[in-house]
């Protein structure tokens, strides 16, 4: 019994430690000297934690298509700033304004999400801010 408990917490201490270091600080991934801007279809919703995230079927910058993985903050911090279940959905144009990964030109932090067809503009909480302090 005892053997069981001890693994059990040892398997608990390992997936709550790895989900720890994979939550790093915006710096870390994101350029605040490479703003972004990203137009295109949604195709992909993820509301989650620690982060969301939006899959956008775009442009890149010499005018191929691309798939942008869109960094958003969690599900809780975006219902803080008014989003709901259904506030961006599958299908949807979108423009998202951001920075650009250090690493990756396909992914994004997005500063604010911008609905085409009602022309609503959503704060994407993103992690610059709470790095900031803002």
């Amino acid at each position: 019994m005892r053997k069981h408990l001890i693994a059990s917490m040892a398997a608990g201490l390992f997936l709550f430690g790895s989900s720890a270091f994979a939550h790093h600080p915006f710096s870390a991934d994101y350029d605040v000297n490479k703003p972004a801007q990203v137009e295109g279809r949604v195709t992909k919703v993820d509301l989650g934690n620690p982060h969301s995230f939006l899959t956008i079927e775009g442009r890149d910058g010499k005018g191929n298509k691309e798939h942008f993985k869109v960094e958003l903050g969690s599900r809780h911090a975006l219902e803080g700033k008014g989003w709901k279940k259904k506030s961006v959905r599958v299908g949807d144009e979108v423009t998202v304004d951001g920075w650009y990964s250090r690493h990756d030109s396909d992914r994004v932090n997005a500063q604010f999400v911008r609905v085409h067809h009602d022309g609503h503009q959503y704060d994407a909480a993103s992690s610059y801010f709470a790095a900031a302090g803002n």
